[in-house]
């Protein structure tokens, strides 16, 4: 914490490192303990939905590729 400027905001890695700290060093507070849970669960759906998104995506332009590369050799 001490490298970043009062003004920066913080990143979600970084306040889900603060909270994993503040969960480790305070172990009879669960509430830091759920809302660090509901952070990391929140980060990985998140990180599941781009990859599917994008793997989606990576297959329409293949398929898109593939037809139109049937197409061209049709009309040829």
């Amino acid at each position: 914490m001490s490298a970043l400027s009062v003004h920066q905001p913080l990143t979600l890695p970084q306040k889900i490192e603060i909270l994993a700290k503040v969960c480790f060093v305070q172990k009879g507070v669960s509430c830091t303990c759920r809302q660090n849970e509901y952070l990391f669960k929140q980060t990985i759906t998140n990180t599941r939905f781009w990859v599917i998104c994008s793997k989606m995506k990576c297959v329409l332009v293949q398929n898109a590729v593939q037809y139109a590369a049937k197409r061209s050799a049709f009309w040829c």
